[in-house]
């Protein structure tokens, strides 16, 4: 009797000498929540259809000691284009591109956080004890040269609010998410989560220091660039506004597009200005993209394939970034990353101002005439083809 009762406890434990799925997370939980301090390593990739379009590596740091658990924990995050600091009362970001550094006395923390440490502590017992949640192991794996158990958590009817770091019931809704723990130490690995139909965002999790305290200065932001502009989040929000207003403004006034139906801009390969009244006769298909978009990433194939299928006939594609916000060079490695084959104009911030343009990818088809048949948001293929076919 006593063997039958030891095989029956041991079975509950281990399978084939496994350790059981609740044990393993239970113990990341415990990881987890004994950590005060700490300093790692985090590269932060967005995927989409099999193509990366967004790929840094973090260094982020969380002070747990001084928050709550309904309270956001004191974080430093820094990369090669931005600076995060939240010291428990008021939000700093530097911004190298635009060499400014912002500040907000009441922010919103969270989202920054997205996938971070952070968000396993807050997440993983939601999930472990979430019934609406099916929770499966898959095979062990390897990540940076270390053995790590991979767990997959579907949420049917269900979502994650990432802001809130917590689960919500939607009816017809779905969320995905990978969590890879160590196979040593019980600490996470990397978190996989599913962002939209075809794509995925993740972030990793090395190098953890235990003992690294950061210099006070830190905090208070004294060590970010004294050449930066500063100013608080809602200044330089009004000033964004007013660059739009201003663009939208100069837009009617160039020559340059003072009628819809002429403009040019250059191509971001060589400069050259591509001038649209000398393109009359051809169906002309416009797609305002900016780097970074998800979705404007995930129509890139079937654009190229549109590009493939029309571009012998009376028919140009080009896509036009215009946010404005990288350098040249940055968007040609960008687009090469993203295998975008049609050709793709630059500096199209003032012909977005004037197309209206609030949300990419947008789209704008223009007849042979040089009339404009379609604009929208959105990427509808079958439409999009059926008017080029249409207007061809």
């Amino acid at each position: 009797m006593k063997k039958v009762i030891y095989l029956i406890c041991l079975i509950g434990v281990n399978v084939f000498g496994q350790e059981s799925d609740s044990s393993i997370l239970e113990k990341t939980v415990s990881k987890i929540y004994e950590i005060e301090t700490v300093k790692y390593q985090s590269t932060f990739q967005a995927m989409d259809s099999g193509t990366t379009y967004s790929d840094r590596t973090d260094t982020i740091f969380f002070d747990f000691r001084s928050s709550t658990f309904n309270s956001t924990p004191k974080y430093h995050l820094t990369s090669s284009d931005a600076e995060l600091i939240y010291d428990g009362k008021r939000h700093i970001q530097s911004l190298v591109n635009e060499k400014v550094i912002l500040t907000n006395e009441s922010p919103n923390a969270n989202n920054p956080l997205l996938l971070t440490i952070y968000s396993v502590k807050k997440l993983l017992p939601k999930l472990m004890t979430n019934d609406s949640i099916l929770i499966k192991r898959k095979n062990d794996t390897i990540i940076n040269n270390k053995s790590v158990y991979v767990f997959n958590f579907k949420y049917r009817n269900g979502r994650i609010n990432w802001d809130k770091f917590i689960t919500e019931s939607v009816h017809g809704a779905s969320s995905e998410i990978t969590l890879m723990i160590s196979i040593s130490d019980y600490l996470p690995r990397k978190m996989i989560m599913d962002n939209g139909p075809t794509g995925t965002m993740s972030r990793t999790y090395d190098n953890f220091d235990f003992e690294y305290v950061p210099r006070a200065v830190v905090w208070t932001g004294e060590l970010l660039p004294e050449n930066y502009s500063k100013m608080t989040f809602t200044q330089y929000y009004e000033i964004k506004k007013k660059e739009m207003q201003s663009l939208k403004g100069r837009s009617t006034e160039s020559k340059a597009i003072k009628d819809i139906k002429q403009w040019e801009l250059p191509n971001l390969e060589d400069d050259s200005m591509v001038d649209v009244s000398k393109l009359r006769g051809n169906v002309i298909l416009l797609e305002f993209w900016f780097k970074n978009c998800g979705p404007c990433v995930q129509a890139v194939p079937k654009l190229n394939a549109i590009h493939e299928k029309y571009k012998h006939g009376k028919f140009r594609l080009f896509g036009i970034e215009y946010r404005e916000d990288f350098p040249q060079e940055n968007l040609m490695a960008y687009i090469e990353k993203i295998k975008m084959a049609y050709p793709t104009l630059y500096k199209g911030g003032s012909l977005a101002a004037t197309y209206e343009v609030t949300a990419a990818p947008t789209f704008v088809l223009i007849s042979k005439k040089g009339d404009v048949v379609y604009a929208e948001s959105g990427f509808n293929e079958k439409e999009i083809i059926k008017l080029i076919e249409a207007n061809l």
